[in-house]
């Protein structure tokens, strides 16, 4: 079936946007996902939306209407929403601009969104003024939640849920743009600065037990992610629209810098059944599906990369390779005539979402991934 672009005018702008795990590998798309907006005074939405099956759209005379996406159930929360993520099924964890964690429940039998622990102002300068919560992450084996924000802090929050004590530890100098679990018991953090900083959470120390930085122009890392199926690749957006790759085997400087959009990079994702495509999208308003169409050969790879790959190159993926040594890697913009900064997106089989500054989403069926 053909590629689909559908359009959702919503009343808010739409800060992020995740789906709902898939539940088994018997389901071939995801069909309910959740947006987080920002740019109200005071208070901003958490909604969760269904994307009506193929089943259900035929039940109706006016198919393109009927797979609009629609909303289920929202909650109103203080604060922007500064980011999103599902700690399983039915419920989702968001941090926001004054400093919360909050953990919500969706309930799918009565569709209903309820928030059901606030952690308050985790993140604060001197004084205990509150300050935003940038990011948060969750590790479903350790129970553990773990944010940061722009007090250059992280805070670890074991049996989420609980009232358990927020054990907090001032890591950084500067505001940290981005955190998540690298494995049960390391987080990686991005930076004002350009850092790519490993650290123990189970550990009070704020000594970072690795640190990568980009050369040259002093620049902010703004959006990150893991290759889903090679852990030790870590790819991060920049404020120069550019993509770095790490290989977190290595100490230093990314092994590899992609050009990439005209202006601030804000998210990146990994395809996760097929990594060998990723996307990005950007304040300059475009949508990137970048493609990896090869698989290194003995050519391109110098001793840093033999030394891991020994006689099996194909342990190497293409995505550790430099621009100049990857030319086929296919890169195209999926929504050409857009003009307004794309905020958020996530992708999961053949769909991916994106939400725009414009109160916009965009949902796309029967994505070309190969």
């Amino acid at each position: 079936m053909a590629q689909s672009v559908q359009t959702k005018y919503l009343t808010c702008k739409i800060s992020k946007i995740k789906w709902q795990p898939v539940r088994s590998h018997l389901e071939e798309q995801p069909n309910i996902f959740v947006t987080g907006g920002y740019d109200e005074l005071s208070r901003n939405p958490i909604a969760v939306w269904l994307v009506p099956n193929e089943a259900q759209s035929y039940e109706s005379k006016d198919e393109a209407f009927d797979l609009e996406p629609q909303m289920l159930s929202s909650a109103d929360l203080t604060g922007g929403v500064t980011d999103l993520t599902f700690m399983n099924e039915t419920s989702i964890l968001s941090s926001s601009s004054n400093g919360d964690i909050n953990i919500l429940h969706f309930n799918e039998d009565y569709q209903k969104l309820d928030l059901k622990h606030t952690y308050s102002k985790v993140h604060y300068y001197a004084g205990k003024v509150g300050c935003p919560c940038t990011s948060v992450c969750f590790n479903e084996d350790s129970s553990i939640i773990a944010s940061a924000g722009e007090d250059g802090c992280i805070n670890a929050i074991k049996n989420a849920g609980t009232q358990n004590a927020v054990t907090r530890i001032a890591v950084d100098n500067v505001t940290i743009n981005g955190i998540s679990f690298v494995d049960q018991s390391t987080v990686g953090t991005i930076n004002l600065v350009g850092h790519l900083n490993l650290y123990d959470i189970r550990s009070c120390n704020k000594s970072s037990s690795k640190k990568f930085a980009v050369t040259g122009n002093l620049m902010s890392l703004l959006c990150m992610d893991q290759h889903p199926s090679q852990p030790h690749i870590v790819c991060a957006g920049g404020s120069d629209g550019q993509l770095f790759v790490w290989d977190l085997r290595s100490d230093g400087a990314p092994i590899a810098i992609h050009k990439g959009h005209s202006a601030n990079m804000l998210d990146v994702k990994f395809h996760p059944q097929m990594p060998n495509n990723l996307f990005t999208c950007s304040q300059d308003g475009t949508l990137w599906h970048w493609q990896s169409c090869e698989s290194p050969n003995s050519f391109h790879l110098d001793n840093y990369f033999k030394e891991f790959a020994g006689n099996n190159i194909s342990n190497i993926s293409s995505w550790l390779l430099d621009g100049e040594k990857s030319s086929r890697k296919i890169v195209s913009n999926l929504l050409p005539d857009n003009m307004f900064p794309i905020n958020t997106l996530d992708v999961s089989h053949n769909r991916l979402i994106c939400g725009l500054d414009s109160e916009q989403l965009y949902l796309f069926s029967n994505l070309a991934v190969r």
